[in-house]
């Protein structure tokens, strides 16, 4: 695939604009982001079905205050609210991908808000101390007034688990459930 690719650039005429970066380390990925006018994530379906959920990358992006052009699939809507967090586009059409460059480019102003709000919205709904912090005292509440069953706190418990893994930073080590001895243990490192 490096080498189809290569090979576009060269028919292109992009050779010298354009770097393949292979791997990274989180610093490096940190450098470039820095210096990063604006961020395309171009995620598509594939022949298979293949598909992203939410990128790492993405959120990243948006945490470093990087506007953001990303194609509409699968769960990429849910973090790229259309000119409010990123400019949100369909998969595998160039034209819109090239409307959402050009937006930024000609909206400094634009460029700067939807960058801010997608900062504060990665901050507000990924940030894995507030999600744990807010679990903790939702499941404090339930176990305490014991409206909820172990089903629903299990299934709870999945999509917390979930959205924490997102977070590069934060791994998780061990989540106890224990509605009987009122126990909500959740281990991260």
């Amino acid at each position: 695939m490096e080498s189809q690719i290569s090979e576009y650039i060269n028919y292109l005429g992009l050779k010298s604009y354009v770097n393949i970066i292979t791997y990274a380390s989180k610093q490096t990925i940190k450098d470039y982001l820095e210096h990063t006018d604006i961020f395309l994530n171009g995620s598509v379906v594939t022949a298979k079905g293949d598909r992203d959920g939410i990128p790492n990358s993405l959120l990243e992006a948006m945490a470093m205050e990087v506007p953001v052009v990303a194609t509409d699939v699968s769960g990429i809507s849910e973090v790229i609210i259309h000119k409010q967090t990123g400019y949100l586009c369909e998969s595998r059409d160039a034209m819109d991908i090239y409307n959402g460059i050009l937006y930024y480019i000609e909206n400094p102003a634009e460029r700067t808000r939807i960058a801010e709000n997608a900062r504060k919205f990665v901050e507000d709904k990924f940030d894995s101390v507030k999600l744990f912090e807010k679990c903790a005292d939702f499941y404090q509440e339930v176990i305490e007034n014991e409206t909820i069953t172990m089903e629903e706190m299990a299934m709870s418990m999945a999509v917390l688990i979930s959205k924490m893994s997102r977070d590069p930073n934060t791994k998780v080590g061990s989540c106890i459930l224990s509605k009987e001895q009122n126990i909500l243990s959740l281990g991260f490192n």
